[in-house]
């Protein structure tokens, strides 16, 4: 017999006998592991929110109603953190009684709302989120914020992207792939604001504060309670950063918002159906930020009172460090990406870990001279090409202005002489910046635009152009900036928002 062959029928009679052993493992009789001993284990206790109440539990059983091994799964407000939680246990704020709600939408709550979950939600005690679709996110609840809207309105066009959303078969990032998602999300989204106000006073009666984010918008929550800390939640007190619309002063949504006890005991629970009373209205409006602050005003003579820049919409690129940007506390920033959402994370917790490891019994809340340290100081230069350093104070042209530079375009007329050639070169742009008292930076384009800044910004990049003399040239005065950074010492008094009805100035959690 050739030795091919030997190996052949030894390879067969080897799968045989493992084919052998497999069938007759089908008895529980035989290579059955001896049974274990049951032992009782303690479950490690979670630590819920004490608003978890029913409403806020949806527990999945088995869909053919056998009952089954396992513990019921409980989809909750906000994911369960052990009470040991090492960022988390003794973190200021977390027994304060603030609803913190999160505003986002189907289309893109998948994409933002897993890393507010890792990140600026993760230690706050109370979290209510609401979109425009009920969905469950990793375990977290996500409400729809529009089941209450008049069946009238939801049957409008406004409304398209709803139903859609409803009739998906698959993700919604499928299902929404070739509709126009940011139009059509935007004419949803207005209707939101005030029915969100009035779920949220009716889920969580009672709560001192609720504030109000977007699903990009960062929250610094050590500073927000820092500033809320000081302030009487019995007061009509509604707080954000100030925008006009139509002439008038509303909230602006993306910097986010604050409503005290007092505000919407006066709004929701003097005025049961407040968000059918003005679904209609909506209707005929841009936007729901502002839709909301007409209402405050009209229902409950409730007005917005200033917290900019504590309350803030900038992104740190674009945020104006200098004169008016220091010692303020900072709690919110908007257009936050995943990727920043997660460094600001790092920062702050960085810089909580130090406080306590300097024994230090509160946590300071994050100044906007601390993200001037982190994030601008590291990577100061005198000059950048192919850089846009978002100067806008001061403009000097050789051609006619656009609308968006008519306001800030110095007209001849009032050129002092080192001015009139600004526009000319790289080099008069940043002698003019020199010249101009409290001018701190400086931007540059070839087609004949020299912009100078009274604070200094980290700004962003530009195209690269190939041919050197197109290039956008951002410039700081360095020195300057030092001299005056020097000046202004550590910040040891903090400028706290400057807000009406100030009645408890008490600087505890």
């Amino acid at each position: 017999m050739k030795k091919s062959h030997r190996y052949l029928i030894a390879a067969c009679i080897a799968w045989a006998a493992l084919l052998f052993l497999f069938q007759s493992g089908d008895d529980d009789s035989y290579h059955s592991p001896p049974p274990r001993q049951q032992t009782q284990q303690t479950r490690p206790q979670l630590n819920r929110p004490d608003a978890a109440i029913h409403d806020n539990k949806l527990h999945h059983k088995p869909h053919n109603g056998a009952p089954s091994s396992f513990p019921d799964f409980s989809i909750t407000d906000r994911p369960l953190m052990p009470p040991d939680d090492p960022l988390c246990a003794q973190l200021p704020g977390r027994n304060s009684n603030i609803t913190l709600i999160v505003k986002t939408g189907a289309t893109e709550s998948f994409s933002k709302i897993p890393t507010q979950l890792q990140t600026i939600l993760r230690c706050v005690p109370d979290v209510l989120i609401f979109s425009d679709m009920e969905q469950t996110i990793a375990g977290v609840r996500v409400r729809d914020s529009l089941d209450t809207v008049l069946d009238t309105v939801k049957q409008t066009s406004d409304f398209d992207l709803y139903r859609a959303q409803r009739e998906c078969l698959v993700s919604q990032a499928d299902c929404t792939r070739h509709r126009d998602k940011g139009k059509e999300g935007w004419n949803m989204d207005k209707y939101k604001n005030i029915h969100i106000a009035e779920k949220a006073y009716n889920l969580r009666p009672g709560r001192d504060w609720y504030v109000v984010i977007d699903a990009d918008t960062y929250l610094f929550w050590t500073s927000l309670v820092s500033v809320l800390g000081r302030l009487d939640p019995s007061g009509k007190l509604f707080l954000g950063s100030i925008a006009h619309y139509k002439d008038f002063p509303f909230a602006h949504g993306g910097s986010g918002y604050v409503m005290s006890r007092g505000a919407l005991d006066d709004f929701v629970g003097e005025h049961p159906g407040i968000g059918n009373a003005y679904d209609q209205r909506v209707t005929e409006e841009c936007c729901g930020d502002w839709m909301f602050s007409k209402a405050m005003i009209e229902t409950s003579n409730i007005g917005v009172t200033q917290a900019f820049p504590t309350i803030n919409g900038d992104k740190v690129w674009s945020i104006p460090f200098g004169p008016t940007h220091w010692c303020q506390p900072l709690a919110t920033m908007h257009h936050v990406d995943s990727e920043e959402m997660s460094l600001f994370w790092e920062f702050e917790i960085r810089k909580y870990l130090r406080s306590r490891s300097t024994s230090n019994a509160e946590a300071n809340p994050v100044l906007i001279r601390d993200m001037y340290v982190e994030y601008f100081l590291p990577k100061f230069t005198d000059l950048r090409e192919d850089w846009n350093n978002v100067s806008e104070d001061f403009i000097y042209l050789n051609r006619p202005p656009t609308d968006n530079e008519k306001w800030k375009t110095v007209p001849m007329e009032r050129k002092a002489k080192f001015e009139r050639l600004a526009h000319v070169s790289l080099e008069n742009c940043k002698a003019a910046c020199e010249k101009k008292r409290g001018c701190f930076q400086y931007s540059y384009h070839p087609e004949g635009k020299c912009a100078l800044g009274k604070s200094f910004k980290i700004g962003y990049p530009t195209r690269h152009e190939e041919d050197p003399a197109m290039r956008q040239t951002s410039g700081w005065l360095s020195d300057r900036i030092k001299d005056w950074v020097e000046k202004q010492g550590e910040c040891d008094t903090i400028k706290w928002p400057g807000m009406k009805l100030q009645q408890n100035i008490s600087t505890g959690f």
